[in-house]
């Protein structure tokens, strides 16, 4: 059997049928066809055949197995500026007609949690700055 070299992502383990990668892809690509969006790692787990580990483990990181479907990643190593990650907190509660919680950013923000806490110090401070500060978008309505 071919080893692969320690930190070899370019294909999967020797162990991974790909077969099952390819029924996998064709299984998250009908869940984004459910969804109407590109699917999050905790949709997966909600809606679809195999477990978001399953794609990890697979195709080397959940961001590999949404371009092998075709879609975009929500999350990137790119930087996020206060605007875009205050809009989007705009985004969620005008979706969602009240102030979005860390629960909806996990399901259906555009950017990770963490982000919001590494941009702005904690989860609370980036909602008070875009619906209680003297900035806020929202007027401070919920």
């Amino acid at each position: 059997m071919e080893r692969r070299a320690r930190g070899d992502r370019t294909r999967p383990p020797p162990h991974v049928d790909e077969r099952v990668g390819r029924r996998a892809a064709r299984r998250a690509g009908a869940v984004a066809e459910e969804l109407d969006a590109t699917p999050t790692s905790v949709q997966m787990d909600t809606h679809g055949a195999y477990s978001a580990d399953t794609y990890r483990r697979h195709f080397g990181s959940w961001n590999a197995a949404l371009e092998a479907i075709g879609h975009e990643p929500h999350h990137t190593s790119a930087r996020v500026s206060r605007d875009e990650l205050l809009d989007e907190l705009e985004r969620l509660a005008e979706e969602r007609d009240r102030r979005p919680t860390a629960t909806d950013v996990v399901e259906a923000g555009a950017h990770g949690l963490a982000t919001y806490q590494r941009q702005f110090g904690s989860w609370s401070a980036a909602l008070e700055e875009a619906f209680d500060g003297e900035g806020a978008r929202n007027g401070g309505s919920e």
